[in-house]
């Protein structure tokens, strides 16, 4: 049955003018994006380093550029809207089917495009310890968290003892499956907040063409499954805000997020304005606590039982380490070493 403005799982259909609004924002924020882009690929220095990926490429990569832009055009995409309307049609309504060939095919991408440059952060430092038996990860990354070790020192070197693969090979193995479970949520989100359609093939793809694929190439560290937390935590914070539900799935990605990493604790407070925000939809709904929202949160409890001590001595490792600096205590403080050589990418 269907209410007024309202499914019966729980997702608001939009008016006709919001429907509307909310198709030029997306449009404005594409356009806006893509010159950007554009842009940044003729303006020198690095400080748009995260738009400026066409300066690197062949020139056939402006092919791919064009096209985007092209699909864009209003013409274009009412001619490739039938095809968006049922492609996520068959996203929402054959979740099982549609959730695996995601899965399947965000794995095989990761897996086909390899991180061949090892800068990101302290990659090789990583792969490096992969491939020794001498110190223990715990002295190597006394900051890692319980999930971090477990994700990328203890699953990588049991898939190094069972499968002819080094310390890149099993990177890249657990960089497939954070992948495939970033496809599992971007899918899990389309259902969760959109009736199907075109909005739920929009929401998936926004979800999952991110950066964040970037990091699920090789990068043996827990930043990655990072992502896939932030957007459960997002994901399930909207839908508790506007249906009283996602309860369960917010506090277990919040339990997740704290034993993979310390920046975990960032998406607390999105989280607990979500809860409050949540209140008026439960009450409008009669809605009390279920079986899933009761698992998640004795997650959480124990994750921040696991995890807080740690969480309370990693603050003055951090201060020690990646924020009182040198250049940070001097004159000026953390605004002139904010702007100072090239921290800023001018080079």
């Amino acid at each position: 049955m269907r209410r007024e403005g309202t499914l019966a799982t729980g997702v608001e259909t939009p008016g006709p003018g919001a429907a509307r609004g909310a198709l030029v924002a997306l449009l404005a924020g594409l356009a806006l994006a893509h010159v950007a882009r554009a842009a940044a690929a003729w303006i020198p220095g690095s400080r748009l380093w995260a738009l400026d990926g066409l300066r690197f490429l062949p020139s056939a990569a402006w092919i791919l550029w064009i096209a985007a832009a092209v699909s864009m055009l209003p013409p274009i995409a009412r001619a490739a809207l039938p095809w968006a309307e049922s492609a996520g049609s068959w996203l929402v309504r054959r979740p099982l089917a549609s959730s695996a060939a995601c899965a399947f095919l965000a794995a095989a991408l990761v897996l086909a495009l390899p991180d061949r440059v090892h800068f990101t952060g302290d990659f090789l430092l990583r792969e490096h310890a992969l491939g020794s038996s001498g110190a223990s990860p715990r002295e190597l990354f006394p900051q890692a968290m319980p999930l971090d070790l477990a994700l990328h020192d203890r699953l990588p070197r049991l898939l190094m003892r069972r499968l002819p693969i080094g310390p890149e090979g099993a990177g890249r193995a657990v960089g497939a499956l954070d992948a495939a479970g970033l496809a599992l949520v971007s899918a899990w989100l389309a259902r969760a907040l959109t009736a199907g359609g075109a909005a739920a093939l929009t929401l998936a793809g926004a979800a999952f063409w991110t950066m964040a694929l970037a990091l699920m190439t090789g990068y043996d560290k827990a930043f990655s499954e990072l992502c896939v937390v932030t957007l459960v935590v997002g994901g399930a914070s909207v839908r508790l805000a506007r249906t009283g539900r996602g309860a369960g799935s917010l506090a277990a990605g919040l339990a997740a997020g704290l034993l993979l990493h310390r920046l975990s604790v960032l998406l607390l407070p999105a989280a607990a304005v979500a809860a409050v925000a949540s209140r008026r939809a439960r009450r409008d709904g009669g809605r009390s606590p279920g079986p899933s929202t009761w698992i998640g949160l004795v997650l959480l409890v124990g994750a921040a039982a696991i995890t807080l001590p740690r969480l309370l001595r990693l603050g003055a490792f951090d201060a020690r380490v990646n924020f009182l600096l040198p250049e940070v205590r001097g004159p000026g403080g953390a605004v002139t070493a904010a702007f100072a050589g090239t921290r800023l990418g001018t080079s």
